[in-house]
């Protein structure tokens, strides 16, 4: 982002008189401001954001006055958990900083990606899950319920009801095309977990596709 992109950017948020949901504008003069991690929880969890740090929003989005740059930077990367030591966050996410030159001063933009649906939620470490995951509502950072912070730590993780037999259910309701798929993409990934296996239902077994403890029809090799 250069300095021209990042004015029409404030110039936007100053029209409107606030943040909005994809930027969060933080002073941090001397110190990188605590609710930082909030709003990259909150960005991380629903559609990746900006946050510029340096910059006043109370003043009208300009920058402040002797902006200590690169103290705050490494104390931003220092919570991300990239200076060696642990980091602010539970499954923080990837992250660009920039510094741009904004009317004679160097502030920093930080570009935060959102993370993929399997390794949410992003959150504060000292406060847990449910108590430091946020999403990102209009201009505000907002704390996810305990029913969507569970959603977000189930995604696609299996759970031992998956592995439940289907009652009722046998190998004959299966269907046969996706079954030798199936059993093709195996031999080709994991040979080991299927040699030896003598027919078609013994390597359905194998796959955890079929309960071989259950009583059903026996396909066909």
């Amino acid at each position: 982002m250069n300095e021209n992109e990042l004015t029409g950017l404030l110039e936007s948020l100053r029209r409107m008189g606030s943040d909005d949901l994809n930027v969060e504008v933080k002073e941090s003069a001397t110190t990188l401001s605590r609710d930082v991690w909030e709003t990259v929880s909150a960005f991380a969890n629903t559609a990746g954001g900006i946050i510029v740090l340096g910059v006043s929003e109370r003043a009208g989005f300009v920058p402040v006055e002797n902006f200590e740059t690169e103290k705050v930077l490494n104390q931003f990367v220092s919570g991300m958990g990239d200076a060696g030591g642990r980091g602010k966050l539970a499954n923080p996410p990837k992250y660009t900083i920039e510094r741009v030159e904004l009317q004679g001063v160097i502030v920093l933009v930080i570009t935060i990606e959102e993370l993929d649906p399997s390794s949410k939620p992003c959150y504060v470490i000292e406060r847990g899950a449910q108590g430091g995951s946020y999403k990102r509502i209009d201009d505000k950072d907002v704390p996810l319920s305990s029913t969507e912070v569970l959603a977000l730590a189930s995604y696609g993780r299996a759970t031992p009801s998956d592995r439940d037999a289907v009652a009722g259910a046998g190998a004959d309701d299966l269907d046969e095309t996706l079954v030798d798929r199936t059993i093709d993409r195996a031999f080709s990934l994991t040979p080991r977990a299927m040699r030896g296996a003598p027919d078609k239902q013994t390597k359905l077994e194998r796959l955890n596709i079929l309960d071989s403890r259950a009583m059903s029809p026996r396909l066909d090799s």
